[in-house]
């Protein structure tokens, strides 16, 4: 009977062992609720537009003073902004609502404009692109919202409730949907970090660019696919990120096509959204107290002060370059990835010389 009992213990504890250590215990939401297309209201697309292009704008002029290279991926950073948007009630939202450059009452007319966008993008086999939340304290969730946001933006909100190594293999797992070929690192977990929001976009290629000619006598640098074009232009002393105008231009330009790229990724870029929430006094959404009782019930001004200290965004080319080549220039170049349908910035880059 002894024997029996130290059988079935050894059995129990096996059982609980792999249970911890399982890499499947989590799912990720957009595996069960892959993103459905909503119809924007036509009188809602400028002030869309206008929120993204002003959020792409402002954000990369502000990292480009502090960087001599960067690589922004504005596309997940947005689709991020717009998950904790959706999260938010009252003085989180309007901290929210500032990060993104919008006025509106509500994120509904966003997601609705935003969402046949992404969904275009996913059919890149090329572009990879992705954005979660995960919640690191015992809080329970709002689970129809968790499915709601899956299908609206594409991002993910996985339950951990602990940093244990079941916690550390789901967001590896996570991560390895834009690898193997990437060099993204899992960043690890900290009990003190309620909430940790991650983004990821990845973009590899071969580009043949042309040069061309601007009536200003400025010189620019254009490649394309069917559905991508990469524009490079030479920075100049008194701003980085390139006017409206000359992005339009730009994208009505023929140029030679974007073609598949080697496997294999460089380093990743980082970029912390930490520092640009602060750079605009955004910093209640960093540490509370939030209200976010879409999210969860628990979280709102009168609980604990909960806030999303970790903000990374990771970001890497895989790129051969070819014809009138922008990177060989002696002063720093700025680039970025188009979507040409849309005309959206989906990354934006400086490279300067070594």
């Amino acid at each position: 009977m002894r024997r029996l009992q130290l059988i079935s213990f050894t059995a129990l504890c096996a059982v609980i062992f792999t249970a911890c250590n399982s890499s499947t215990t989590y799912k990720f939401p957009t595996d069960t609720f892959p993103l459905k297309p909503r119809v924007p209201a036509q009188e809602d697309l400028s002030a869309f537009y206008s929120s993204y292009n002003s959020f792409a704008e402002q954000n990369a002029n502000e990292l480009a003073q502090e960087n001599d290279n960067f690589l922004f991926p504005v596309v997940s950073a947005y689709q991020s902004g717009l998950a904790i948007l959706a999260s938010a009630e009252g003085k989180s939202y309007q901290q929210a609502a500032k990060f993104l450059r919008t006025d509106s009452p509500d994120e509904y007319p966003l997601v609705q404009c935003f969402n046949p966008i992404l969904i275009g993008l996913n059919k890149n086999t090329n572009l990879k692109f992705g954005s979660s939340l995960w919640m690191i304290w015992p809080i329970p969730l709002q689970k129809p919202f968790v499915a709601e946001i899956a299908e609206k933006t594409g991002t993910d909100i996985i339950y951990l409730g602990n940093t244990g190594i079941t916690a550390q293999r789901a967001m590896d797992r996570w991560l390895n949907r834009f690898k193997p070929e990437t060099n993204i690192p899992n960043p690890g977990f900290e009990q003190n970090e309620p909430i940790l929001n991650i983004g990821v976009t990845t973009l590899k290629g071969k580009f043949n660019f042309a040069k061309i000619t601007l009536p200003q006598k400025n010189s620019a640098w254009v490649a394309k696919s069917s559905q991508l074009a990469l524009v490079a232009w030479p920075i100049d002393d008194e701003t980085f990120y390139p006017s409206q105008d000359f992005i339009k231009q730009m994208l009505q330009v023929k140029a030679p096509e974007i073609q598949v790229g080697p496997d294999g990724f460089g380093q990743p870029f980082v970029t912390d959204l930490a520092q640009l929430y602060k750079s605009i006094d955004c910093n209640q959404i960093l540490s509370g107290p939030n209200d976010f009782r879409n999210l969860s019930i628990e979280i709102t001004p009168k609980g604990d002060p909960i806030g999303i200290p970790f903000l990374k965004q990771y970001a890497e080319l895989s790129i051969n370059v070819h014809g009138e080549i922008p990177f060989h220039e002696k002063q720093p170049i700025g680039y970025a990835i188009f979507d040409i349908k849309s005309g959206i910035p989906l990354l934006v880059g400086k490279h300067s010389p070594k």
